[in-house]
């Protein structure tokens, strides 16, 4: 047998596994919480997560409604009255490609977790953008998202604001030294 024959076929028995693994990855990768996947994780998982194949974003929802968890916060000047006030994650939607919206949902999700990650990773976000800004007053907005049922029977709908749960988080004063 000549050696470059040998040589593809070695290629080709690579490429076949490397595509049968890739294929396996992929497959896997939106299902986190299946059995399958949690037996496979320490296979796989460096290579989802290098590639980033796992993302939380709705993966087989077109349009998942609004964010089921977000932050509402109050701006307040040196005097302190307030000068604003808004929502975080924005809704509606304003980019056109959700990818955008979608990973701000899961930064929110992720800083919403232990509430100093808001602090230090959202405040001098909006000190910033709001140089007026003295002081932030912060709440955590979550509402569980009804059932398929309840949906269908009309008993509730995506984005009920029927049981909001509205926490406050905090207080907080911009640093303006660092700046």
């Amino acid at each position: 047998m000549p050696k470059s024959s040998v040589g593809l076929k070695v290629i080709r028995s690579f490429l076949t596994l490397f595509i049968g693994f890739h294929l396996f990855a992929i497959v896997l990768a939106p299902h986190p919480q299946s059995y399958l996947t949690g037996r496979a994780l320490p296979v796989i998982g460096p290579y989802i997560k290098f590639f980033e194949f796992a993302t939380s974003w709705g993966f087989f929802a077109p349009d998942p409604g609004p964010p089921p968890i977000f932050m509402e916060y109050e701006l307040f000047g040196k005097t302190g009255t307030e000068i604003g006030r808004g929502r975080w994650p924005d809704y509606p939607d304003p980019y056109f490609f959700e990818d955008r919206q979608m990973r701000r949902i899961q930064y929110a999700r992720f800083l919403l977790q232990q509430y100093s990650r808001v602090e230090k990773g959202f405040v001098p976000y909006l000190c910033k953008l709001n140089p007026a800004a003295a002081s932030i007053r912060l709440w955590r907005v979550s509402y569980p998202i009804p059932s398929a049922e309840d949906v269908v029977q009309g008993k509730r709908e995506i984005g009920d604001q029927k049981t909001l749960e509205r926490e406050a988080i905090s207080r907080v004063f911009c640093d303006r030294t660092t700046t």
